[in-house]
């Protein structure tokens, strides 16, 4: 059985384009979680009044 890092490689080699879309993909997926996270724990909105 081959190493699996270089069957992923070798075939994101003969198909480049999957392979941007499949980063692409996962990039944006972790940027949702991100954002998502990151606005959980704000639960509510201030006013200007409140900041300053």
């Amino acid at each position: 059985m081959r190493n699996p890092p270089v069957r992923r490689s070798r075939r994101s080699a003969g198909r480049p384009w999957r392979a941007r879309v499949g980063w692409f993909l996962a990039g944006f997926v972790f940027v949702a979680l991100c954002l998502g996270a990151g606005a959980a724990p704000g639960g509510h909105a201030t006013s200007t009044a409140t900041r300053w």
